[in-house]
């Protein structure tokens, strides 16, 4: 197995693909922003003269109704010539089972479809639909900007709220400390653009003589008491306080240098590992660096995070705004000082376009959405397909609204419905989830996701559902195939319910703005059923395949299935906890970020002892998350045909032959032989009948620098490659066997086998009963023996080479006419 070759085939192979996925997604999405722009409406007189005499045209039961946002009217019938203007009014003129056909334009509608089954909305053939969830500034509200102050900012007054700015449809940064910018992706660098608290925790003596359930030893002035689980530490502070740390990081100096008092702003902080909150900043302390707020519904002690937004204060760089909700009045610091006035700037003031209600078999197609998007509600059958939706879910954090409810979120979203069908789609620049299902097992079933494309997935990370992911589904059977993910914020990219199906995927740079998660999140009771298989997990810090439950206790994870995934440069590539799994044919390399690729855990007495570990490949495969398998072995029937690299070093480097002599190549470098030493077997300079060692005998005549790398042991002699890529033998040469060219005498120490090519130290030698074989870094065997093989083409060069070629197979001669 030449692992080397082959990576360097696959990562040939995925950047050929990942080029033709950029480009082919670049044009797709500057096709839809040229579209965006409003195309200049027809007079009044000209629309007459081409619809002369609609006013009186009807359309007959069971045709389409047909919708131009340009030259339709409203009071038309809805035919191909005398077409409605808006959505809005089709849907009112629709009965179930009608199709409404979308014409070419830009659309404003807020539409709700109810008791209308199996209707179909879908843009016309060819035409460029966009459902746009802004209003201009300018041209829409009619508003117009005051003069820059001191700062650079201008003011504006909205007539409706707005929470998202866009200048030339590119979403503007919210005001915010530390600074970031979407256009260098540092929004989602958390390491050096977010805050960091200080948070450490100190082990205490957890004696309870008095038994009023607290350890008798308290903390130190400034340290609090905090129960990590069932066991008390002391922490620098606790749920609802957050310590800046100055010195830890990032591109800043810490909070209290910058200057900002943060009273009033929003923190979203990421104090729960795989959890994120929203919360305005009650108090400040500008003497120890630390804010309150109110507390957080779970809260851990490690890997502290936070940014600030929300406040005038922060605003301090080109691009920045903040929205003040008490009246309508918009601040924004423009690029390079220009007039506000003279920019093409937008607001989001929608966040649904089409919300689908009490509805069977509705289709949306063909329909693309800026600023904007879908909201179903109880619906079975319904589809959404071929649409690319950018800045679709947004946070309500522009308006002000911090905590916010996860069940009332704008956002890409199926409520309480089953059998829907998304296919071909493309979801980019979220602050929020790509796309959620909401329901229970029974209410939020048989889902399925295929072939789309999610990118650029929520750079906050904040109130969202479940474990905080970026595709979630909280029912049971949802199938997620044949899609793309990748520069995603949140911990956990998938979390798709129970008895999830995830096929033919490539997911790659997840979690950026989160500690702990994984790409394909299962916990115990989502695993029965599961079946993930086919997927292509690279380039990420998070776990890859999780079947995850809690730490120590018991684990009812139980019966998925993980199959023939490959996966590399992921921390802990696949992680099998509970029991009764299966693992098979997965092929895992590369970085691990200091966790085994393969972790079959075993902890506390449990885990595993059922399931089915076969025919993996994988550098590390271990019942341990870090540790070798040496101490962590898998349980005893559970396992077979892996390569796994913890064993496989062992394996090509020890050697037994039927001549009572072995052999091994040591993790120092070393070689060793014991045994029968009649013929020099053993290689140490000693030979004769009777003259053998039990115990290893150490080789070290190989010259200076040389070491050996494998050895195999024939009848009575053995042959080793060396670090060079040259080959030594030892031992009985009565044909020839040790190819050093010479009187077919036996050596007592490792020859050079003359003349002969240099060796490709990754391939393997092997030594039969009479003579010694190899294969030379051109892929040829060459081999040295007498030649007694009856068939075949090959020359005989006694005591130095012979190759036999029978058709396309290569045969490696021995004295018995065998290899």
């Amino acid at each position: 197995m030449n692992i080397s070759s082959a990576n360097s085939k696959i990562r040939t192979s995925l950047f050929i693909v990942f080029l033709m996925v950029t480009m082919t997604w670049s044009a797709g999405i500057n096709d839809i922003v040229s579209k965006y722009e409003p195309e200049s409406e027809l007079s009044d007189d000209t629309i007459f003269g081409l619809n002369a005499g609609c006013d009186s045209v009807t359309r007959g039961a069971g045709t389409p109704i047909y919708v131009d946002p340009i030259n339709g009217s409203a009071t038309w019938s809805g035919t191909i010539n005398c077409p409605k203007n808006s959505l809005s009014e089709a849907v009112s003129a629709a009965v179930a089972s009608d199709e409404i056909i979308l014409q070419s334009g830009n659309y404003h509608d807020n539409v709700t479809v109810d008791n209308l089954d199996n209707l179909i909305i879908r843009a016309a053939d060819g035409a460029s639909v966009v459902f746009d969830g802004t209003q201009s500034i300018s041209d829409d509200m009619a508003a117009t900007w005051g003069a820059a102050d001191g700062s650079g900012i201008q003011t504006v007054t909205l007539s409706e709220p707005g929470w998202q700015l866009f200048y030339n449809y590119d979403e503007q940064v919210p005001a915010r400390w530390p600074n970031a910018a979407f256009s260098d992706g540092s929004v989602f660098d958390r390491d050096n653009n977010w805050a960091h608290g200080t948070m450490s925790a100190r082990s205490i003596d957890n004696t309870d003589n008095d038994g009023n359930g607290y350890p008798d030893v308290g903390c130190l002035t400034g340290e609090e008491l905090y129960l990590d689980g069932s066991t008390w530490k002391c922490v620098d502070y606790g749920n609802g306080v957050m310590e800046d740390d100055s010195t830890c990081c990032g591109n800043h100096s810490g909070l209290v240098a910058a200057g900002i008092n943060p009273v009033g702003a929003i923190a979203i902080l990421n104090v729960a590992s795989f959890r994120s909150y929203s919360r305005t900043v009650n108090t400040w302390d500008s003497i120890t660096g630390s804010f309150t707020y109110d507390t957080v519904p779970n809260w851990k002690i490690k890997e502290h995070a936070y940014m600030l937004e929300g406040k005038r204060e922060l605003i301090d760089v080109d691009g920045e705004w903040w929205f003040d909700n008490s009246n309508n009045e918009l601040h924004y610091k423009t690029p390079s000082g220009q007039d506000a006035n003279n920019l093409d700037l937008r607001v989001k003031t929608q966040p649904y376009a089409i919300t689908v209600t009490n509805s069977d078999g509705v289709t949306i197609q063909g329909i693309d959405f800026f600023g904007t998007t879908i909201n179903v509600n109880n619906c079975d059958g319904c589809s959404f397909t071929n649409s690319t939706l950018e800045y679709p879910s947004t946070s309500k954090r522009g308006l002000g609204i911090v905590g916010e409810d996860v069940d009332d979120r704008w956002a890409t979203r199926f409520y309480r419905s089953t059998n829907t069908f998304v296919d071909q789609i493309s979801i980019a620049y979220t602050d929020g989830t790509a796309i959620e299902f909401h329901g229970s097992a029974g209410q939020s079933n048989n889902n399925t996701i295929n072939n789309s494309y999610f990118h650029h997935i929520d750079w906050s990370v904040t109130d969202l559902p479940g474990l905080m992911v970026s595709v979630f589904e909280g029912g049971r059977d949802f199938t997620f195939s044949n899609s793309t993910v990748h520069l995603t914020g949140a911990s956990a990219t998938l979390s798709l319910g129970d008895a999830p199906q995830i096929w033919h995927n490539e997911v790659w740079a997840t979690g950026y703005l989160q500690s702990d998660g994984a790409v394909v999140q299962m916990m115990q009771e989502e695993q029965t059923d599961a079946n993930i298989a086919y997927n292509w997990i690279h380039d990420t810090d998070k776990y890859g395949i999780r079947m995850d439950g809690p730490i120590g206790g018991s684990n009812n994870g139980r019966n998925a299935t993980v199959h023939h995934n490959v996966l590399w440069n992921v921390s802990g590539a696949l992680m099998v906890k509970g029991d009764y799994h299966e693992a098979t044919n997965n092929t895992i390399f590369g970085g691990d970020g200091g966790k085994n690729h393969i972790i079959v855990l075993y902890e506390n007495g449990a885990g595993n002892e059922n399931s089915v570990i076969w025919n993996n490949a994988a550098d590390s495969i271990s019942a341990h998350r870090a540790n070798d398998i040496w101490d962590n072995p898998l349980q005893d029937g559970t396992d077979g045909l892996n390569w796994n690299g913890y064993t496989e070093v062992y394996r090509q480097s020890i050697a037994s032959g039927y001549g009572n002599s072995n052999c091994i190549v040591s993790n120092a470098q070393s070689l060793y032989c014991w045994g029968d030493n009649a013929y020099g077997n053993l290689g140490n300079g000693l030979s004769g009948s009777g003259v053998y060692s039990d115990q290893p005998v150490e080789i070290t005549s190989f010259g200076t620098g040389l070491y050996p790398v494998k050895v195999a042991t024939g009848g009575h002699h053995s042959c080793a490659i060396l670090n060079d890529g040259t080959v030594s033998c030892w031992g009985r040469d009565n044909y020839g066997q040790l190819g050093d060219g010479g009187s077919n005498t036996d050596q007592g120490s490792p020859v050079a086998v003359s003349g002969s090519d240099t060796w490709d130290t990754t391939r393997t030698v092997s030594s039969g009963s009479g003579g010694g074989s190899g294969t030379t870094t051109n892929g040829n065997g060459t081999t040295w023996q007498v030649a007694d093989i009856s068939s075949g083409t090959g020359n005989s060069h006694p005591g130095q080479y012979m190759e036999i070629l029978v058709g396309d197979t290569l045969y490696f001669s021995a004295d018995d006419g065998s290899s």
